[in-house]
């Protein structure tokens, strides 16, 4: 996904499968990071690119939320591949999609 701004929300045993690339990494608050700067985030096989991504690890669970604004691309490729392209926004909690135009 390519995207202006994204959020996104993982359980804190994902941390070791996360790969955070950026300009400038800062820890905002306990469990919250933010990425600033060219931002590739990459959890097994979803990769966002963006201008700034803030992560949230949660202590418990097996969550993972997605939430990205003016989204450029959306691509996926499990089960039957889909693009899009010029999104307003785009939500992912686990494996389903929603797509605002």
């Amino acid at each position: 996904m390519q995207a202006r701004q994204a959020k996104l929300v993982l359980c804190v045993r994902w941390r070791a499968e996360t790969k955070v690339e950026a300009i400038r990494v800062d820890d905002e608050a306990p469990g919250t990071q933010v990425a600033r700067g060219s931002v590739v985030v990459t959890v097994r096989g979803l990769r966002i690119e963006a201008e700034e991504v803030r992560i949230t690890w949660l202590s418990e669970g097996e969550d993972l939320v997605l939430w990205a604004e003016d989204v450029k691309l959306f691509r996926q490729r499990r089960g039957q591949p889909y693009e899009t392209k010029g999104l307003a926004m785009l939500t992912m909690a686990n494996d389903q999609v929603s797509f605002f135009q």
